[in-house]
């Protein structure tokens, strides 16, 4: 089953704003709302995983209920801050320790061989395209010319994959 997990940090003032080039926290969640809409409303994705680790008021009933009226789940998992490591080493690390925990806690992927990850504030306009032409890709990241970067906003990883070569992944950032 296609199934995504969007992670965030709605209010980034709690980690100093570490690496955040949006800091007002109302427009953080008015764009994470926008996003998760449009993951329910707008593709093929049947499983929907928001996992947010700033604390900050979030209203999952309205999206459990939107997914439920097209025929979809919605979990919604509130994460440990990690604020003190998050600081000091970046909100990569954070990031890392978000999909770490959705791994962890979900009970929409714990049946699942593979996910997609995305950055809860961004929307990708041709998934559906992606989700039909590399449904049978194992792993599927998109990176920039060099072997020192890769683009983690967007990706697919078998489950497997990510818990044995991607999770201890948050001992590498600074």
């Amino acid at each position: 089953m296609n199934t995504i997990l969007l992670t965030g940090t709605i209010d980034p003032s709690k980690f100093n704003n570490t690496g955040s080039t949006l800091a007002n926290a109302d427009e953080r969640l008015n764009q994470y709302c926008t996003a998760i809409k449009k993951w329910i409303t707008n593709t093929n994705f049947q499983k929907i995983i928001f996992i947010e680790n700033s604390g900050y008021k979030f209203d999952y009933e309205y999206f459990e209920a939107l997914a439920n009226e097209h025929k979809k789940q919605f979990e919604f998992i509130l994460a440990k801050p990690y604020v003190e490591e998050t600081i000091k080493f970046g909100k990569s690390y954070g990031e890392i320790m978000l999909m770490n925990e959705a791994v962890e806690k979900s009970k929409l992927l714990k049946d699942e061989d593979s996910f997609y990850k995305c950055t809860g504030r961004l929307f990708i306009k041709n998934c559906d395209k992606i989700l039909k032409e590399k449904h049978s890709v194992g792993n599927l990241f998109l990176g920039i010319p060099s072997d020192k970067w890769a683009f983690t906003w967007f990706f697919k990883a078998e489950k497997d994959f990510y818990i044995n070569v991607l999770s201890d992944s948050y001992d590498k950032v600074n």
